[in-house]
């Protein structure tokens, strides 16, 4: 969603045409949410649900609203089934590495951003979650390789740099 602006319009577009669209309404929901307008993505998500209570990337969209409200437990569940249709999806993985580490649970967490590195080796935001586990694991050295991979791509990201030197 690098051009979220173009897109929200797009799926908008397609719903004049498609009113009931579950594939526009959830698209215009993931938009929204990328916006940071939770609320407003989460309640497009009710006639998705009412339709097809199993549809995995509304789940998806869901978890990541949750996630980003600070509501952990109930995003992990919903990302959780989300994996179910689709278990190798990066950026599913990340976000499940982050409501695990908001759990207090790094282990479990580092195994999500291991698998979420695997499938998209140049997600600096996964090699970031990744750093950010071994580092509550105090497993420094590992820390310092995955800040490495994170700096690589974000070399601008001063932040990153900061924990990179932390753990090195």
């Amino acid at each position: 969603l690098g051009r979220v602006d173009d897109a929200l319009r797009a799926f908008e577009d397609g719903l004049v045409l498609e009113h009931d669209s579950l594939t526009f309404l959830n698209g215009k929901a993931m938009c929204l949410a990328a916006q940071a307008h939770y609320d407003d993505a989460t309640s497009l998500l009710a006639p998705v649900f009412a339709k097809d209570p199993n549809n995995y990337a509304a789940h998806r969209t869901k978890g990541y609203c949750l996630l980003k409200t600070g509501h952990a437990a109930e995003g992990l569940e919903a990302l959780t089934f989300a994996a179910k249709g689709h278990p190798e999806d990066a950026v599913l993985l990340r976000w499940t590495g982050e409501a695990l580490a908001a759990l207090g649970q790094p282990k479990d967490a580092l195994a999500a951003y291991d698998r979420a590195v695997a499938a998209a080796p140049e997600d600096d935001e996964a090699w970031r979650g990744k750093g950010l586990a071994h580092m509550s694991l105090e497993a420094f050295p590992d820390a310092a390789v995955a800040f490495s991979h994170a700096t690589a791509s974000r070399p601008e990201d001063k932040a990153l740099w900061y924990m990179r030197g932390f753990a090195e």
